[in-house]
């Protein structure tokens, strides 16, 4: 399916990535409709979340990992995101602005340790989360119309607007670049 760096993941794995992360989410009470900030660097744990929150019929907002202080601040809040899936490397940022985000109920931290931090709110592992069941099984029926991730803008004109992007103009996307690039 993907080579990254020097990994390589085949669909089947990918799949199986994804089926873990969404059980483990749901155990944290993750499901339909609720939103996920991500703070990653590109990763393939990145990737396993985008397939894993559509799953769950989750929304995906991917955050800029320039974004600091009032800036993420404002994306995490807008967004009206509760749960974060943060980087070890990040935590100082999320650390700094946690008493501005009272709705969030519980960062998920990726990290190849247990690191030392100062959140206030329930912590989670990624590397615990991906070792979940792989058997997953759908509680609510995600349709193409449903949000599928909020991506924000640059904010040249002010703060940075959300727009929602729904499953189907995602797949639709993906078909076109299928074709535009012929791969098909």
């Amino acid at each position: 399916y993907v080579y990254f760096e020097d990994q390589k993941v085949t669909y089947k794995e990918m799949n199986e990535k994804a089926d873990r992360l969404a059980n483990g989410y749901a155990s944290l009470g993750v499901g339909k409709g609720d939103k996920v900030s991500i703070l990653m660097p590109n990763c393939l744990e990145f990737l396993y979340h985008w397939f894993a929150l559509a799953k769950l019929g989750a929304v995906d907002n991917p955050i800029n990992t320039a974004y600091k202080g009032d800036t993420l601040r404002h994306v995490i809040r807008n967004s009206d995101s509760r749960f974060i899936v943060i980087d070890d490397q990040f935590l100082d940022r999320l650390e700094f602005i946690q008493n501005d985000l009272p709705d969030m109920k519980a960062a998920v931290i990726r990290s190849n340790g247990r690191p030392d931090h100062g959140l206030k709110m329930p912590v989670f592992f990624l590397d615990d989360l991906l070792k979940s069941s792989p058997e997953f099984s759908p509680k609510e029926e995600v349709k193409p119309s449903d949000p599928y991730q909020i991506i924000y803008t640059s904010g040249t004109t002010g703060l940075s607007k959300g727009v929602v992007l729904s499953h189907s103009c995602v797949y639709i996307y993906a078909t076109d670049q299928i074709k535009l690039q012929g791969l098909d």
